[in-house]
């Protein structure tokens, strides 16, 4: 499924303004945030039920930049309605997360409403990378690299204008330390934009990243909370220079 000869001569229908997510998360006063939903995860367990219209709206309100969804079915709860659904109440970029390995994985994306994707180059080869990442663009998507390691960062190394993700948490063991991040961001090209992931309970956990970052991805913090509206403001003032 990832041989070039598989291309579609045409792209899917709806194709997304290319470059809304980078816009929405990059170079801003304070460091962004772009607040998740997801019905479950391994590390958590299910989430408390909630109305998706109403996350989205308290996410709008308490300042979201960007949002970001898991539609991985098996261990997530997720599926591509909920990104569908999430598209129906909102203007704001969306981010869809998942184990994407394919072509059809992307198009679908596309037609569900996206403007970028996730691409963990700890499950993908750098060939895969560079084949799945140029497509996606070539969609109109955003994309994503997710790393965790400096082997992780070697893969994308081709790719330019990039989003790089920085997972906190190991997917392997499922361990999180929210201060791991810290070890790579030196090691990363300095025009590229830095989203951190995982492990933020606190907007104290997030000072030490200030200078740093340009946005941070939250989830379980404010899924797990009485009130995700609260609980992302707290995470909203934090600085970026």
């Amino acid at each position: 499924l990832l041989n070039t000869k598989i291309f579609p001569l045409h792209m899917p229908n709806n194709q997304p303004q290319f470059g809304a997510f980078h816009n929405a998360i990059r170079g801003k006063e304070k460091i962004s945030v772009i607040a998740e939903i997801k019905r479950a995860s391994p590390s958590f367990g299910n989430f408390p039920e909630r109305s998706v219209k109403n996350l989205v709206r308290a996410y709008e309100t308490a300042g979201a930049a960007a949002l970001s969804v898991v539609t991985e079915a098996t261990r997530f709860n997720g599926s591509i309605d909920l990104l569908k659904e999430m598209r129906s109440y909102t203007k704001l970029p969306i981010l869809r997360k998942d184990f994407i390995r394919t072509i059809p994985q992307i198009d679908e994306t596309v037609q569900a409403g996206a403007n970028a994707i996730l691409l963990i180059a700890h499950i993908l080869t750098q060939a895969q990378i560079n084949i799945l990442a140029n497509y996606a663009i070539r969609c109109g998507l955003d994309v994503l690299m997710e790393i965790y390691d400096e082997k992780d960062l070697a893969k994308t190394c081709q790719l330019c204008g990039q989003i790089i993700g920085i997972n906190n948490r190991n997917l392997e063991t499922l361990e999180t330390d929210v201060g791991h991040a810290n070890k790579l961001i030196p090691k990363i090209e300095p025009y590229s934009t830095i989203v951190v992931e995982s492990g933020f309970k606190t907007s104290k956990d997030l000072n030490q990243y200030a200078g740093k970052i340009d946005a941070v991805l939250i989830g379980t913090a404010l899924l797990a909370s009485k009130s995700p509206f609260e609980t992302l403001t707290n995470f909203t003032h934090v600085s970026r220079t």
